[in-house]
């Protein structure tokens, strides 16, 4: 049963240093930095104050995404330049460029191991060792665009959301499909995180009809366990502490949205 909802959702500007819209917004593992990606070409880290750290321009292009590694030594990118870019923080320098046949539209570093998931707008899932940049796999089951990777923090599932309004849920030991959640029937879905970082059994998507909806993965369940609607340019979302989410808008804005709801 789905709970809809009119929750209180309390909207803070904290950073506004991008001269266009924020694609995708990453924390460090360490918590003492932010990262956002930027139509207007570059990739941002902030500290927690909202100051520059660093700020890496190599795309030829837009940058839609940028995700940490587990030990926040790198960071990676992914642009309309259909290239996912490898970053080391503390050097400031690129390390290493990853060619895709389409744009790079969502990234994501598997826990604890220099392996890397990256999906297109093409809708391919490319598997990659940064190490060396050698390709490993390439997953063709999503009907459209790629928009958004989630994996979980034990390594056992991965979990791809994009244009065919589909949350796909993967075994990260076989890469096989385990279960497809439907509950976006109209627009695609931009991003998706964990509710809770101590706990993952519930998964947040937002989609482009500002729709924000909770999944319960841990038993499968076929309709979301609530739903509500967040503000109408929210494009990317990632947990910030118990049912407070950061969200970033097409405004170029960094907004603190904190759900005033019990979920259990």
């Amino acid at each position: 049963t789905t709970t809809t909802s009119a929750a209180t959702i309390i909207e803070k500007v904290l950073i506004e240093e991008h001269s266009k819209r924020v694609n995708w917004v990453s924390f460090a593992r360490n918590k003492m930095y932010l990262a956002s990606a930027s139509m207007d070409g570059t990739c941002k880290i902030f500290n927690m104050n909202g100051k520059v750290y660093r700020s890496f321009n190599g795309h030829k292009g837009n940058c839609l995404v940028c995700e940490f590694s587990h030990n926040d030594e790198y960071l990676v990118t992914g642009a309309t330049d259909n290239t996912a870019m490898l970053w080391n923080v503390e050097a400031n320098c690129q390390v290493g460029v990853l060619q895709h046949n389409s744009w790079v539209s969502a990234v994501r570093f598997i826990s604890k191991s220099r392996l890397l998931l990256c999906g297109t707008m093409s809708g391919e899932l490319k598997v990659w060792n940064t190490t060396n940049g050698d390709e490993l796999l390439a997953i063709r089951d999503n009907d459209g665009p790629i928009l958004s990777i989630l994996v979980s923090s034990d390594n056992k599932y991965f979990f791809t959301g994009g244009r065919d309004k589909c949350i796909r849920m993967y075994s990260l030991n076989q890469f096989e499909l385990l279960h497809v959640f439907s509950g976006h029937h109209t627009h695609e879905i931009t991003a998706m995180c964990f509710l809770r970082q101590t706990n993952e059994s519930i998964v947040v998507s937002v989609a482009s009809d500002k729709s924000m909806r909770l999944w319960d993965i841990k038993n499968k369940q076929k309709d979301p366990i609530w739903e509500c609607f967040v503000p109408a340019n929210a494009i990317a979302v990632v947990s910030a502490g118990t049912n407070t989410l950061l969200v970033g808008d097409s405004l170029g804005r960094l907004l603190n949205l904190e759900v005033s709801q019990n979920l259990n």
